[in-house]
């Protein structure tokens, strides 16, 4: 009883002298925000993550954008990737710096501008949704602090975005990335094709006319094959996956694409599935070095 009693003064303490400053500091992780977009035409949701000294200083922080697969949304890497657990660990432990990680939700839109006018994702993001978070919260608005990562479709995703738009971003971290060739989007079968791919895309009846000007202006090696030699060296990219992932052909040719294309490229195959136990693990490393880019200036 005594040391139930000692314990509760102990809190009672902490919070009254402590609470205003780092001793008893807590993380912040919220996620039930949105923001209104006249793109869209409707609310955006996103989950963020404030670190620690958010709360008690003035000091502004480096952002990473992390983006949910294919069936999630915006509350995947919370709930399921336990990412406030994950980053409050690699932070205490000095492996990373302080940094805010914001989660939005893309619902299953492959993060790009839809065909036929439809929902306009990639225009969202940069016009209205990074400009929101960087004067909503203490964001660095700056290249040089600003990361991207994803997994499956988000690693697609986060990789579409770093190539497109390389004046934004230090680095990329594709995982288990859903990046498909010509080849596989010909081979889908039609019911496939339909649930993953026909509302965004288009095309028609034939497989022939599934690589439609959308597909060609999103397909990750006609990017590359066009990429400019002024681009190839403004973002460092770290794509990971899993050997038993039913992905890791398509990372290993994505990886041998980069490389041919001179992009500075790290390429991880390691132990793991399609799975949430490799991405909690792989987020780790994530955090690490995007810190060392946005802190330290060092190079994979």
């Amino acid at each position: 009883m005594k040391k139930i009693i000692l314990s509760r003064v102990l809190t009672i303490w902490c919070l009254i002298f402590f609470l205003p400053g780092m001793a008893c500091a807590q993380s912040y992780l919220s996620e039930n925000k949105s923001m209104k977009s006249s793109i869209l035409k409707e609310d955006v949701k996103y989950s963020i993550y404030l670190p620690k000294s958010y709360q008690t200083s003035e000091k502004s922080y480096p952002v990473l954008y992390l983006l949910h697969g294919l069936g999630d949304n915006h509350t995947s890497w919370s709930l399921l990737g336990q990412i406030q657990a994950i980053a409050d660990r690699v932070i205490d432990s000095g492996k990373a710096d302080e940094m805010i990680i914001v989660m939005p939700d893309a619902k299953q839109s492959w993060y790009i501008n839809a065909c036929k006018g439809k929902a306009q994702m990639e225009k969202m993001f940069f016009e209205e949704f990074i400009p929101h978070i960087e004067t909503t919260y203490r964001a660095i608005s700056q290249k040089e602090q600003r990361a991207i990562a994803g997994l499956s479709m988000g690693g697609y995703g986060s990789l579409l975005y770093a190539l497109k738009h390389p004046d934004m971003f230090v680095a990329c971290f594709p995982i288990s990335a859903a990046v498909f060739s010509d080849e596989d989007i010909l081979n889908f079968s039609e019911e496939d094709y339909i649930r993953r791919f026909k509302d965004i895309i288009g095309g028609g009846n034939t497989k022939e006319s599934r690589l439609t000007p959308t597909w060609r202006e999103n397909d990750i090696y006609t990017i590359l094959k066009n990429y400019p030699k002024a681009d190839k060296k403004k973002v460092k990219y770290y794509i990971a996956c899993g050997d038993d992932d039913f992905l890791y052909r398509n990372n290993l040719q994505l990886a041998l694409a980069m490389y041919d294309t001179h992009i500075p490229t790290i390429f991880r195959l390691r132990n793991g599935q399609h799975h949430w136990p490799f991405w909690r693990r792989e987020i780790k490393e994530i955090l690490h070095t995007a810190s060392s880019h946005f802190h330290r200036g060092e190079d994979f």
